[in-house]
């Protein structure tokens, strides 16, 4: 009796054991040539779609951009714009613009002036393509998180019907070794000669062992292999802070990276410390390098748990993309007062005499 007591604990044991391991998915930088059985996929066309306009050096707004006004009679005319303004419109290479329109200005009588107007059309029409580009940058973020997202509700909804299934097994294991036990007490009751008295125990027992079993592996969830292949990867020139592919609009791209008014954080520098914290806290230290490898690089066999990572990772960075909206905000406002402001006070001046 006792040894059947005690090989019942070591199966007990072992299929705890079975139940809580699951198995593991061997991350990797390389997409497998076949789909693994059960896995999941990141479709590639669907990524595709998500790059809003055209892509590379060959995109009007994916160009090298002027710098800084750097002609000290030209830079007076920029003397009155708050620096965060100018950073701005550095970013935006329209700085010398913005000057040159500032020196018509200051130089015409009549606000209807055409060299005047056709400079300021030119600086508002500018200055309005920032806002496009930067919710054309949001727009993919986006499109991609919605990809990631469909992709782990899938795993999810895979995992509910998993874990559905388990509990009903455990239920008819518990409730069939019951039904076999009570059946066989009852005949050994009724029998003249009982046979295999401590079969029941021993099947209550089996039956109780394969239903915590089945219960525990209800508790664990098991991962599964998701392939992700991501050659445009929005996130890797924020991390090497460079942007050979243009796969930022330039102006996007500079006002991530750009030196801030008062020497402080970029918002890339920002950024990146905030990834930096989203991956130490979901990934183990030897898991680390693989895994920055995978969601920095061309993507592979990815898991559920570095899915999810990578989308809130894609979050924290449309997170900065809108805060960028504030400096467009900001030029643009500061632009339309400057360019009103001079020809209101020429009016009143003239008003008054």
């Amino acid at each position: 009796m006792t040894t059947r007591l005690d090989a019942c604990g070591r199966a007990l044991v072992a299929l705890l054991a079975i139940a809580c391991s699951g198995c593991g998915v061997t991350l990797s930088t390389t997409a497998p040539s076949a789909l693994p059985s059960g896995a999941l996929t990141v479709r590639s066309l669907a990524s595709r779609r998500c790059m809003h306009g055209a892509t590379g050096a060959d995109s009007p707004y994916r160009e090298p951009l002027p710098g800084p006004v750097t002609d000290p009679e030209l830079a007076r005319h920029l003397e009155s714009f708050d620096p965060r303004v100018r950073r701005t419109a550095v970013a935006a290479g329209l700085e010398s613009l913005l000057a040159r329109t500032m020196r018509e200005r200051d130089a015409a009588t009549d606000p209807h002036d055409h060299g005047f107007l056709s400079m300021r059309q030119e600086l508002v029409q500018r200055i309005g393509s920032l806002q496009t580009q930067l919710t054309a940058m949001e727009f993919e973020c986006d499109c991609v998180r919605a990809l990631l997202y469909a992709v782990l509700s899938d795993y999810e909804e895979g995992e509910t019907d998993r874990q559905l299934a388990y509990t009903i097994a455990s239920l008819v294991a518990g409730t069939a070794a019951s039904i076999v036990a009570a059946s066989w007490d009852l005949a050994n009751a009724h029998a003249d000669e009982p046979f295999g008295e401590d079969v029941p125990l021993v099947i209550s027992i089996g039956g109780a062992v394969v239903s915590t079993a089945l219960g525990a592996a209800v508790l664990v969830r098991q991962p599964r292999e998701i392939v992700y292949a991501h050659e445009h990867n929005i996130l890797t020139p924020i991390v090497t802070g460079a942007d050979p592919g243009f796969l930022y609009p330039t102006f996007v791209f500079s006002l991530l990276t750009m030196p801030v008014v008062g020497g402080g954080p970029t918002p890339r520098d920002e950024l990146v410390a905030a990834w930096h914290a989203a991956v130490e806290d979901t990934v183990a230290e030897d898991e680390r390098a693989l895994a920055e490898s995978i969601v920095y690089g061309t993507g592979g066999m990815y898991d559920p748990r570095l899915l999810s990572l990578h989308q809130d990772l894609l979050q924290l960075l449309g997170a900065a993309l809108d805060s960028l909206a504030r400096d467009i905000d900001l030029l643009d406002r500061a632009v339309a007062i400057a360019l009103e402001a001079d020809f209101d006070e020429r009016e009143n001046d003239d008003a008054a005499h």
